[in-house]
């Protein structure tokens, strides 16, 4: 069992082993409406706008986009990294067009991406549109980071409050709830109103305790899907 992202590629590992392959087979893969392989692989902010500005500075020196897809996965120092440029030198060297290739990783290049290729692919500024994408990808990076630690304090806050609430809802209000027991006026509607929830806390508090970091766990993965 080999990894890669084609065929191709994995027919070309076998051979620098010194092995002719006679078949090569998938054991697992997602295909597109189109039916087209489609990679579930990602990588970080950072790595995509790195190799897209090394792609943009070899091309604007005049290499050739398949060499610069080497050069580029040669310099990246991550297996992941490597694997899917040359997977798209593979298909580059096919016959088709840098946009096409970037489209089997759906996952690691947005669909704002692929549109900036395919037009500087039209233009014939493709290096020029690289360039763009980095600046516009470090840029996103920089945004949802200082987002994010503008929203971690008060989000802080909002977790110690709600847990001091909880505990006093779920501990201290039923010792004092025997104090109204004893008293022959009812309480007040608000108390009354405290009182339930608290005994709703009391009895639900398993279903509370998962349904809470199950929420916390989406929200999380929604903030950090990828960006149009």
């Amino acid at each position: 069992i080999l990894e890669g992202d084609t065929a191709r590629q994995v027919r070309q590992q076998l051979r620098e082993q010194g092995l002719t392959p006679l078949s090569v087979a998938p054991i697992s893969e997602q295909k597109s409406p189109t039916g087209q392989v489609r990679s579930r692989r990602t990588i970080g902010a950072l790595d995509l706008a790195l190799i897209t500005r090394q792609a943009a500075a070899l091309l604007k020196a005049g290499l050739p986009l398949e060499e610069t897809l080497r050069s580029v996965a040669r310099q990246s120092g991550k297996a992941k990294l490597e694997s899917i440029m040359l997977a798209m030198r593979s298909k580059v060297r096919e016959g088709h067009s840098f946009a096409a290739a970037l489209g089997d990783f759906p996952k690691v290049f947005p669909e704002i991406y692929l549109k900036t290729v395919q037009a500087g692919e039209s233009a014939g500024h493709l290096d020029i549109a690289l360039e763009r994408l980095a600046d516009y990808t470090e840029s996103r990076h920089r945004i949802r980071q200082k987002v994010g630690l503008a929203l971690f304090y008060p989000a802080l806050l909002t977790l110690v409050a709600v847990s001091i609430v909880v505990a006093l809802l779920a501990f201290v209000v039923p010792q004092i709830v025997s104090t109204f027991t004893s008293m022959e006026k009812q309480p007040p509607v608000l108390t009354r109103g405290l009182i339930v929830v608290s005994e709703f806390f009391q009895a639900y508090w398993l279903v509370l305790a998962l349904a809470v970091p199950a929420a916390a766990i989406g929200a999380l993965a929604f903030f950090r899907r990828p960006l149009p």
